[in-house]
């Protein structure tokens, strides 16, 4: 996290300044982590064709057409295709970078709550705008997106052990195993980050030991868009947009959040069809507030959790 101008401003600068086109005329442009790059139409040559842009939201490299121009997506990660006044498309190209493939979910998601009640429709309202959607829901979008790729990925809910303010009591945030690391890996796709120390990926208990001994964590940019919308925080009259401008302003901000919410990480067995839950200290009020919010937690001990969620996955 740094205080560089967002990449998202200046896009959006960009567009602003551009003398006034017509409605035929298209923007196309690639994101991923804190980079954008604008498409030029490709000439290709006549023994060289390319296929119309295709409707699956997730899509390989290669040369497309849109609006009867010719675009070579050959980067992984999101793409958007602009006609001005017109015809609006998104992708992601994704081959075998999952990090690429996460930064384009949160390049593509913020967080709000309009799109919240309709989950079945996510993939394919993806491919025409953002979604806004809470920190749950967008990790349920990643975990399905990488499980149909054969991705092994779990969300992990982590819960305040401080008094509740019926707000930022709890967060929930996605891990993958990455094969290459040979570790489970933590993504917040709903704060655009990627959690490490030293630029050092992490998992979600490597993230807890950390805040218990108060080591700072530092964040690579996942995605560099705006963090939320504010236009569509309001829980029963509460203007939530307040508190997400403060945390937004910095990387200080976020690591006091999680300061605040990872005092208890729950994660889903797959073999066991129901949620673990663990912390190191437990106040007996706050035990019985997290299983009156979900009565399937299994609570079990440090070494437990960490045998049962944190060996090698099968495959």
């Amino acid at each position: 996290m740094n205080s560089r101008i967002p990449v998202w401003l200046l896009v959006v600068y960009a567009v602003a300044v551009s003398p006034v086109v017509s409605s035929e005329e298209s923007l196309v442009y690639w994101a991923a982590h804190d980079r954008v790059a604008q498409l030029s139409p490709t000439e290709l040559r006549k023994t060289t064709k390319a296929s119309p842009l295709p409707e699956e939201l997730v899509i390989a490299t290669g040369d497309y057409t849109f609006k009867g121009s010719t675009y070579r997506l050959e980067r992984e990660g999101l793409y958007r295709f602009i006609q001005y006044g017109g015809d609006v498309q998104q992708r992601i190209v994704f081959g075998s970078d999952v990090e690429a493939f996460l930064s384009a979910i949160s390049w593509a998601t913020v967080h709000g709550l309009r799109d919240n009640s309709s989950v079945t429709d996510w993939k394919n309202q993806l491919k025409f705008r953002k979604v806004a959607v809470t920190c749950w829901s967008v990790s349920l979008l990643a975990k399905k997106l990488l499980a149909e790729r054969g991705i092994k990925a779990r969300i992990v809910s982590v819960f305040t052990q401080e008094k509740p303010n019926n707000f930022s009591d709890g967060h929930a945030i996605i891990e993958t195993y990455r094969k290459d690391l040979g570790k489970w890996v933590a993504y917040d796709i709903d704060n655009n980050v990627i959690p490490t120390d030293a630029g050092e990926r992490l998992s979600v208990l490597e993230i807890f030991d950390l805040i218990r001994i108060k080591k700072p964590i530092d964040f690579k940019i996942l995605s560099s868009d705006p963090l939320y919308d504010a236009s569509d925080l309001n829980f029963a009259g509460f203007d939530a947009s307040f508190v997400y401008d403060k945390m937004a302003s910095s990387a200080r901000s976020i690591r006091d959040f999680y300061d605040r919410v990872f005092g208890t990480v729950a994660i889903f067995d797959e073999n066991q069809k129901g949620a673990v839950i663990f912390a190191e200290e437990i106040h007996p009020a706050f035990r019985e507030y997290i299983l009156n919010q979900n009565s399937t937690y299994t609570w079990v001990s440090r070494q437990a959790f960490t045998e049962r969620l944190y060996g090698f996955p099968d495959g």
